[in-house]
């Protein structure tokens, strides 16, 4: 079996503050809550107001079409035990897209608006990026916002070290403003990136 084909179930972040864990089917109706929340669809707007139908909330656990990790990942409580018992739910990430062949994937992240800014968000994505760099051995990965999500293209460019590659010019539909579309910024990792200065720069804040 491939590297890429063996995803981990649970992949702790160094800190212990998180762990990235696969979704279950009972984990579909708080992936439902999170993706339909009013200010995740202020930037993913072409979310629909609600996740009524469950082939929704439970295709990230679907690979059948492609390869697709999605995690949870959730807060370290206090005598909390890594099978989740007394975890709580925060955000949501996922690999997706990958190609074996080029060596590249996509990278997902969605977190409530109660976490952002926190430190949460750094923690989970050093953990995302360690697993697809240094397990999947993966070249190359991917990361999409809406142009207008200021706070996010911050963290992306100032915390993450991410670099700009595109702009797309009415990418996503919005569901929002009359069926309309909404401009999609994109950005780029690579592993020599990562390994020369995007994984040090996230370790800094995480105090590693």
């Amino acid at each position: 079996m491939s590297s890429i084909t063996s995803q981990a179930q649970i992949l702790p972040s160094r800190t212990g503050r998180i762990i990235l864990k696969k979704p279950i089917a009972e984990n579909d109706k708080d992936v439902a809550i999170l993706r339909s929340h009013p200010e995740i669809r202020k930037n993913l707007r072409y979310y629909p107001e609600t996740f009524f139908d469950r082939r929704c909330t439970s295709s990230s656990r679907n690979s059948s079409y492609r390869p697709h990790f999605a995690h949870l990942s959730r807060l370290q409580q206090p005598d909390a035990d890594m099978d989740g018992t007394q975890k709580e739910l925060f955000i949501g990430t996922a690999i997706l897209h990958v190609n074996g062949f080029h060596r590249s994937c996509g990278s997902g992240l969605l977190i409530t608006p109660d976490k952002q800014r926190g430190g949460a968000e750094t923690d989970v994505i050093y953990t995302l990026f360690t697993n697809i760099f240094e397990e999947l051995k993966l070249h190359r990965t991917y990361l999409k916002t809406s142009s207008t999500n200021v706070p996010m293209r911050a963290w992306l460019e100032k915390v993450a070290g991410a670099r700009l590659e595109t702009e797309e010019q009415e990418g996503w539909l919005d569901l929002i403003d009359s069926r309309g579309f909404s401009y999609v910024s994109g950005y780029a990792i690579l592993d020599w990136e990562w390994h020369g200065r995007v994984k040090s720069a996230l370790e800094k804040p995480l105090g590693l």
